[in-house]
């Protein structure tokens, strides 16, 4: 009785299409692997960076209340010419940047920051004298 054997190269043939699917399998899966990573990797990035940015507006928002206390108990404060750094609490600081009177006028500039996120505050005050405080905001925004 004979049998029957496939001829060597056509088994060897089959042999390099299954090893090169698998090679084409693992690469396209390796890629999505790695996109996936690299795309979590970057969301969470992005994330710390809005909370940082939060905070560095929470920071130069009570600079502002900070400012504005001193003014309505010393209409004539000033911070010094760098400006004067406030302690918010342990390692955390913000800036009272400046304030210029012009008329009746008020602009006040303040700093806050936290890693690599800065905001700036800038608001106006008009000035109301004989008045608690003395002077109302007119307007309030970020730089």
């Amino acid at each position: 009785m004979e049998t029957y054997s496939a001829p060597t190269s056509l088994l060897t043939q089959r042999g390099y299409a299954a090893l090169l699917a698998t090679l084409i399998i693992s690469a396209v899966t390796l890629a999505l692997a790695f996109q996936a990573g690299v795309s979590g990797y970057f969301a969470r990035l992005a994330v710390l960076e809005a909370e940082y940015k939060a905070i560095s507006r929470g920071h130069a928002y009570s600079c502002s209340q900070i400012a504005l206390f001193e003014l309505s108990a010393n209409t004539s404060y000033r911070p010094k010419e760098d400006g004067d750094i406030v302690t918010l609490g342990k390692d955390t600081f913000c800036t009272i940047k400046s304030i210029e009177s012009a008329n009746d006028l008020i602009t006040v500039v303040v700093y806050g920051s936290h890693k690599n996120a800065y905001t700036a505050f800038e608001f106006i005050l008009k000035k109301k004298p004989l008045s608690e405080p003395p002077f109302i905001i007119l307007d309030f925004r970020e730089i």
